[in-house]
């Protein structure tokens, strides 16, 4: 007994040691980061790697909402992206409580269509429901359906569906759930409605026709289904893909009893072809004994159900030479008032202006107007076909609260509730509530101004995280455009409602909103979507103008001097400029565009895309490079002007391109919505779809962040290359910390002779990416690059003349290889030699000859591909030069600036010490 009284106590102690262990606090030794989170000005923790938020998460949401509803009588607001997670918001604050579901990709692009590659952040992978009562939600994923409770987040069932993804995304565009959760009811674009019983994901019955439609199509039918309160009904509407023979479409609604699959009621209606889509879902009353929906001609019908007797239409307001694009219908909790959620404005410039109307069932009264809003400002991300996906999820974006004082709607990513009463929104104050689409430093760099398509610019004071100054875009502006050069001025373009007419530019400075000049065009620019570049000193504007030429215009201080040149595109078959920007000295201007064939049966399916060098002072095109991705959608020059980044529109590339000879310098598979490069052009920081961060060097990645909420739109280095801004589809900026991954980037390494040998021939390799990797290396050991360089690059000197007249007659000779070494070597002459070929020609050569000097003559004034081993190095070393911007790099610079002008190597370096001076 005693032993086993020892052994407990043993036990005991044991037991009270390890307890006294786990009890000590861990010591900071430890390794583990114990200082608090960061939190922004709300509450809200920052991502890690960020030491600051500007704006607000409240109301917000990266991506477009695609589901909104209001739960808990009125407290809470559901809303969802269409990305499977549910989002739970206190109605009062905005801010949100919680979340549930299982996120969900949409499928890979070459899933998709064309039409829905140029829109990767908005495809859907879910379509979400709620019951009638919002207890329960139902998520239809590409392979399952999926209910959960909306009070405690918890999973209730899970079936799969077996339907295929339509070509643009989605697999079921009808769903609804009863407000017990046993129901589901799903539809797709070519199948019946299923009506399945959710806990054994078992079909019980199907209602309706099997429609014959291609579901490759880049315009699926649109049929969302609408479930009465009670569950006993559900509307069916169908509107069938455009039938361009007979250039009609049909819609259809129908009415259907849940319980026994009969045909309650329809309704038919024929329209012009692609105006079907102008219908809205049809809407039940609380009391699941009315139905409303509206025809094409804008009349709203109500009907007794399930008769289907109509009893009252009532005639919508429109205005003259406008459209109005119907969203979505809804009854009030009491069922004495209707919401009409509609887009108004002229189609061609989808200049919408988006509202809710609501009405007087009991007289049929028009009460007034709320959520009135200018439209957003385009971007050269919008064109002119709208994501089917988003017509299929109209149905969805009108919710009343359960007292029926509030409305909630949604504008892309941004919650908006409505007093019903008074008309007043929701606060969204606190920073942008859109995307930013720019971001440029003040002069002192401790302010940063960003412009977003909320028609605001915003200048904040980078080192407290607080807004500054706010300025409004005037309400005819359709695009705008900060020129980055001087962030006190900035370009705003406003049109007419018609067609082919005026367009002004209006220039103005910030923040007094002071005019200082604008230009008027006589004709509309042929392109829908304008273009605008300008260089990083602010003084040269690419237009686009019309007959696919951009007009150049020189900047002053109080007035733009239209340029003699202009660049033309003509000559391209099928094609849209994409994107443009300028070097930042003004001198180069680089374009994506799409180019395709029209002869072929459908062009848009076979676009080739390219990134096209022009030079500015002639208009004439140096190089043109091919994008290894469908559309060429951003373009971006490093501060260098050494290197162009280019980006698809599909996502799948970003492509760096050397400006000097247009070759490759390195391609990086990613999924990129933004570019920007550091301020010594040796880092490139990508924004991603998925709200991702990433930042390269030398073709490898570096770094990763994640904080955005949905697709980043733009970033800025800050002046010293350690700090990185990200603007966000959500309208926040994240400002992120990169010291320590720059410097790790760039550790100073000791090359070996023979190294040094080898990097040097690599200087000089037509591969320009193997170029760029022994420019990197140089980079990192500053001064055995100086020296190095110092020994074998020397200033530019005039070409003897009977060296030049030895090589010139050589260009004669029978031996190829004799021919082509002075090919070589005159090009290395530089413009030194140009004189001297020019007076041969009027010796009056062989005609082989004649053509071989003209052509060094071209390539000497132009400067095009592809240029001497020689030249390629020079270039190359003053690049290195540049980038090491110490004591030693900076005299050989100036030495090398001293050269005969007109050479390469003179040039190069001057230009390089102007970009340094600044």
């Amino acid at each position: 007994m005693s032993g086993n009284s020892s052994m407990w106590r043993r036990r005991f102690c044991l037991l009270a040691v390890c307890a006294l262990i786990l009890s000590i606090p861990e010591s900071p030794l430890c390794g583990q980061d114990t200082s608090p989170a960061r939190l922004d000005a709300d509450g809200e923790p920052l991502p890690e790697g960020a030491l600051a938020r500007l704006g607000t998460l409240r109301w917000r949401n990266g991506h477009n909402l695609s589901f909104i509803a209001f739960a808990e009588s009125g407290q809470q607001l559901l809303t969802s992206c269409g990305d499977g997670i549910i989002h739970v918001c206190d109605v009062s604050s905005g801010k949100e409580l919680r979340q549930f579901g299982e996120p969900m990709k949409p499928p890979p692009p070459e899933k998709l269509n064309l039409g829905a590659q140029y829109f990767l952040d908005s495809v859907k992978a879910c379509l979400v429901a709620a019951s009638a009562d919002a207890g329960t939600v139902a998520v239809a994923a590409p392979e399952r359906v999926t209910l959960w409770e909306v009070s405690t987040g918890k999973k209730l069932d899970s079936f799969a569906h077996n339907y295929e993804p339509l070509a643009t995304g989605l697999a079921i565009t009808g769903l609804v759930v009863t407000n017990d959760a046993k129901l589901v009811l799903t539809r797709a674009a070519d199948e019946k409605i299923k009506v399945w019983d959710a806990a054994r994901g078992k079909v019980l019955r199907e209602l309706g026709e099997q429609n014959a439609v291609k579901r490759q199509t880049l315009w699926p039918p649109y049929c969302p289904l609408v479930l009465s309160p009670d569950g006993k009904l559900v509307a069916d509407l169908y509107i069938g893909p455009p039938d361009q023979q007979q250039r009609q479409q049909t819609n259809e609604l129908r009415v259907w009893d849940v319980n026994n699959g009969n045909l309650s009621w329809k309704y038919d209606e024929v329209v012009g072809a692609n105006e079907g889509a102008n219908s809205p879902p049809p809407a039940f009353s609380a009391d699941s004994k009315r139905l409303a929906s509206m025809h094409f001609n804008g009349s709203i019908h109500l009907c007794h159900m399930p008769s289907g007797i109509e009893y009252q239409v009532i005639e919508t307001p429109k205005r003259k030479g406008e459209q109005t694009n119907a969203i979505s219908l809804q009854f009030s909790p009491d069922g004495k008032t209707l919401g009409f959620l509609t887009h108004s404005g002229d189609n061609r410039r989808l200049n919408f202006e988006k509202s809710i109307q609501l009405f007087d069932l009991a007289s049929g009264r028009y009460l007034r107007q709320i959520g009135s809003a200018a439209p957003r400002l385009r971007t050269n991300d919008d064109v002119g076909v709208m994501p089917r996906d988003d017509w299929i999820l109209r149905g969805k974006s009108l919710a009343w609260s359960a007292d029926g004082k509030t409305l909630a709607d949604w504008d892309h990513g941004l919650v908006r509730l409505w007093n019903v009463d008074t008309g007043e929104g929701n606060d969204l104050s606190g920073g942008h509530f859109a995307e930013i689409t720019q971001l440029c430093l003040s002069k002192d760099g401790k302010s940063l101004v960003s412009s977003s398509t909320d028609r605001t610019v915003r200048t904040w004071d980078i080192g407290a995280a607080k807004l500054k100054e706010k300025f409004e875009w005037p309400t005819d502006a359709i695009t705008a455009h900060l020129i980055t050069g001087d962030c006190g001025l900035y370009v705003s373009m406003r049109t007419t409602n018609r067609p082919n007419t005026e367009t002004t530019l209006h220039f103005l400075d910030l923040p007094q909103a002071r005019e200082r000049f604008k230009i008027v065009e006589a004709e509309q620019a042929r392109y829908y979507y304008p273009l605008m570049c300008s260089s990083a000193s602010g003084n040269l504007l690419a237009i686009p103008a019309q007959n696919r030429q951009y007009d150049m215009y020189h900047l002053a201080d109080s007035k733009a001097d239209l340029s003699n040149t202009y660049l033309d595109l003509r000559g391209l078959d099928y094609f849209q400029t994409q994107s443009a920007a300028c070097s930042s000295d003004g001198k180069l201007i680089a374009i994506g565009l799409d180019e395709g064939d029209r002869r072929l049966p459908n062009p848009s399916e076979h676009i080739e895309s390219h990134v096209r060098l022009l030079d500015e002072a002639s208009g004439s095109m140096l190089w043109q490079a091919d994008v290894p991705a469908a559309g060429c959608r951003a373009v971006h020059f490093s501060p260098n002007g050494r290197t162009i980044a280019a980006s698809s529109g599909t996502g799948e590339a970003v492509v760096l391109l050397e400006t000097a000879s247009g070759k490759q310098r390195g391609t990086f598979k990613l999924t990129a919505s933004a570019l920007a490069f550091s301020p010594d052009s040796l880092f490139l920081a990508t924004g991603m779809l998925n709200g991702d961060v990433k930042l390269f060097y030398n073709g490898k990645e570096i770094a990763s962040f994640h904080g955005h909420s949905g697709k980043v739109h733009s970033l800025l280095f800050s002046r010293d290359g350690e700090t990185l801004f990200s603007g966000g589809a959500e309208g926040t900026i994240l400002v992120w910390d990169i010291h320590e991954q720059v410097r790790k980037a760039r550790p100073q390494k000791e090359i070996s002779t023979e190294g040094l040998k080898a990097l040097w021939a690599d200087l000089a390799d037509a591969d320009a990416s193997k170029a760029y990797q022994a420019i990197a290396h140089f980079s990192n050991s500053p001064g055995q690059a100086a020296a190095l360089f110092k020994e074998h690059l020397k200033p530019a000197q005039d070409p003897e003349p009977a060296e030049v007249d030895k090589l010139v007659a050589a260009l004669d000779s029978d031996d190829f290889e004799a021919r082509q070494k002075a090919v070589d070597a005159l090009a290395e002459l530089g413009t030194g030699a140009r004189e001297v070929l020019l007076k041969s020609l009027e010796a009056k050569p062989s005609l082989e000859t004649r053509k071989r000097v003209e052509e060094l003559i071209d390539k000497l004034k132009t400067g095009t591909p592809s240029l001497p081993r020689g030249i390629l190095r020079e270039i190359r070393a003053v690049e290195v030069l540049e980038g090491i911007d110490n004591k030693e790099a900076r005299s050989l610079l100036e030495s090398l600036a001293k050269g005969v002008n007109g050479a390469r190597l003179t040039s190069e370096a001057a230009a390089a010490l102007k970009r340094g001076a600044k």
